[in-house]
């Protein structure tokens, strides 16, 4: 017989087991980061440039050799994956 636990108002739930955890949606995943391999690029509006490359830039911390870099192209900003 499963044990009862009385739930209180405004405090925890009892505990529960095996419930999976779901990803994260971050901003970065707006962005083809993970799909990409040296070489591969993407663009984006200038008026984005700076955001997505900041993204790119914090999205290769702590994976060891990927690298990005950008460059415009007029009205819109290329990133690449460098390394």
């Amino acid at each position: 017989m499963a044990k009862v636990v009385p739930i209180i108002k405004n405090g925890p739930t009892p505990i529960e087991h095996d419930i999976p955890i779901p990803s994260r949606r971050t901003r970065a995943s707006m962005y083809p980061f993970d799909d990409m391999k040296p070489g591969d690029s993407f663009t984006v509006p200038a008026s984005k440039g700076t955001s997505v490359w900041r993204m790119a830039k914090n999205y290769a911390v702590g994976r060891r050799g990927v690298e990005f870099t950008t460059r415009s192209e007029g009205d819109r900003v290329r990133i690449w994956r460098v390394k």
